[in-house]
């Protein structure tokens, strides 16, 4: 029994002197030491952390994507007398801004958006984006002051085609467009083409033609090239 207690005594003793020694080292250990440990549990701060779920847009994109229409003119304000940056024959050019998602893809420069001028049919403005002579093509038409822009296509490309009214926001490039057309800085575009001749032409006789503008015109879902002779009667 003595030895028992004894045993017990001694392992005691063991331990006091263990949790001692732990003590005494952590209490000796240097304030560099402690700093860094302490640094390494503590979370940094000061740094936000940005979380975007998959599908949705960052807040830059987001702002971007506000702008309406989607397509905004590089300079809203006319060079010399006329918003368009480049004239090639029967087409003008206008440049496109960079959005923010552009600048951060490294893009510097968009494609020029390239139109032709239909003029002014029954009060409408008509403008065409592509090439007439390969129908069809997006028609843009307003009146005075064109707040409001309708877009369709010409011919359309099926029965269920439907045109689409589009706020004309001021600096977009449809409304520079427009700008354009009613301050008479466009001219409308025409193709020169034989016109044959009837008036006066006796049976047998050959037909004469003649080399005669042709304008371009759209008449509800038709997209019609009339020579000039005859466009103030059609």
């Amino acid at each position: 029994m003595p030895k028992v207690i004894h045993r017990q005594k001694l392992r005691f003793q063991l331990t006091a002197i263990g949790l001692l020694l732990a003590i005494t080292s952590g209490c000796n250990q240097p304030d560099s030491a402690i700093t860094a440990n302490q640094s390494k549990k503590e979370p940094e701060k000061n740094l936000p952390t940005l979380t975007t779920q998959v599908g949705q847009p960052t807040s830059s994109e987001a702002a971007t994507s506000k702008q309406s229409p989607a397509i905004t003119a590089n300079n809203a304000s006319p060079s010399k007398d006329h918003y368009y940056s480049l004239r090639d024959e029967q087409r003008y050019g206008y440049e496109q801004q960079l959005s923010e998602i552009d600048k951060a893809q490294g893009m510097t420069a968009k494609p020029l958006v390239m139109i032709y001028f239909f003029g002014l049919q029954e009060n409408v403005y008509q403008v065409a984006f592509g090439n007439p002579m390969n129908a069809p093509v997006e028609i843009a038409e307003c009146s005075k002051p064109c707040e409001f822009i309708k877009m369709r296509r010409a011919p359309p490309t099926s029965l269920a085609e439907s045109s689409e009214n589009i706020r004309s926001e001021k600096g977009s490039i449809l409304w520079v467009i427009m700008q354009d057309a009613m301050n008479g800085k466009l001219e409308r575009a025409f193709i020169m083409d034989k016109t044959l001749k009837f008036e006066g032409v006796e049976v047998g006789q050959t037909v004469p033609s003649v080399l005669e503008k042709h304008y371009f015109r759209v008449i509800g879902p038709t997209l019609q090239i009339i020579p000039e002779s005859k466009l103030a009667t059609k």
